[in-house]
């Protein structure tokens, strides 16, 4: 019937309602989340960078210093030829 059916949409709004609200609550809790991460990110990033870019100037001061070429000085420390350094990540979206 008519009634029975305005009852039950009725009561669908209210729960919708309220899953609305729980979900704003956590909408709110990603968009912090989500950016703490992208700054933990890109401190990462940059560490890593450093360590990288360490690396390096040890190699060339052991390359000046000591004759030790620099594929010698990788496979000593057993660093992969393929080591550089890490392009900066794009921001993530809201």
């Amino acid at each position: 019937s008519r009634t029975a059916l305005l009852e039950e949409l009725a009561a669908l709004q209210v729960t919708r309602a309220e899953q609305d609200a729980q979900l704003a609550k956590f909408a709110a809790c990603d968009r912090e989340l989500a950016q703490r991460m992208q700054d933990g990110i890109g401190i990462a990033q940059n560490a890593a960078n450093r360590w990288t870019d360490n690396l390096f100037a040890l190699r060339t001061w052991t390359r000046s210093t000591f004759s030790v070429e620099d594929a010698e000085f990788n496979a000593s420390f057993g660093i992969p030829k393929d080591l550089d350094y890490i392009e900066p990540s794009a921001p993530m979206q809201a």
